[in-house]
């Protein structure tokens, strides 16, 4: 019992941490940072978080950019934060992804232990369960938008949080981009954008395979592993 607090307690100062870096960085912080660890692997889902010059350019149409602005300060965030994160878990973190919706005003990072990277995806250490409703209709989304996914897979991380990990999503185009350097450039971010619209619009398409409401949707193409992650939170 002790241990479990101790956790817990260390879950909500890394919330907390986390806030006031993005406040000192972007000069405004989240209204709420909740904090979930499993196994190796941890996913930060943040609330309220663009910044008065976000809202400027999301009305201005130019959304490729904000995107490119708040990812790029946050790669600088997680050399800040990960040796936070090395310390109070005694877990040594290599990389992380990240989604900002700025239609809904909430965000969702991961970060990665060294343990899940040598493993190439961040599912290795999640319980997998087998759902073919959310396989098949992933399937149908995808291949609407781009092409369907070679494999499927769905694993829990909570009773709360579902991921989906796709394979041969990702062209090699994109992927030569990638490695040159062009994650944030304007043919990586479109095609990411149009691929989130799709999944979030049709989101009602997997309800039926869960036995709670899907509140928030969150997609990573992870260019490095050349996978796909779709992580539903539920309620």
């Amino acid at each position: 019992m002790i241990k479990q607090k101790r956790s817990q307690e260390n879950l909500i100062y890394l919330s907390s941490q986390l806030s006031k870096i993005l406040k000192k960085s972007f000069g405004k912080g989240p209204d709420s940072c909740y904090c979930t660890l499993r196994e190796q692997i941890v996913f930060f889902h943040i609330r309220q978080f663009k910044t008065p010059a976000e809202e400027v350019l999301l009305q201005k149409g130019e959304t490729n950019l904000a995107t490119k602005l708040r990812k790029t300060i946050m790669d600088a965030i997680f050399e800040q934060f990960k040796q936070e994160l090395d310390k109070i878990l005694d877990i040594e973190f290599e990389s992380f992804l990240q989604d900002w919706n700025f239609e809904t005003n909430t965000g969702l990072v991961i970060f990665i232990s060294k343990v899940s990277e040598s493993n190439n995806d961040i599912t290795s250490q999640l319980n997998q369960t087998k759902n073919e409703i959310l396989e098949d209709q992933i399937a149908i989304v995808y291949s609407e938008v781009y092409k369907a996914p070679r494999h499927v897979r769905t694993f829990e991380v909570t009773e709360t949080i579902c991921v989906l990990e796709c394979t041969n999503v990702i062209s090699p185009l994109e992927i030569q981009l990638y490695k040159k350097g062009m994650e944030y450039s304007d043919v990586l971010l479109s095609h990411s954008n149009d691929l989130k619209k799709s999944i979030r619009s049709n989101r009602e398409r997997f309800s039926s395979g869960f036995n709670l409401k899907i509140y928030d949707v969150f997609i990573f193409l992870d260019y490095k592993t050349s996978k796909n992650y779709v992580v539903f939170y539920l309620k």
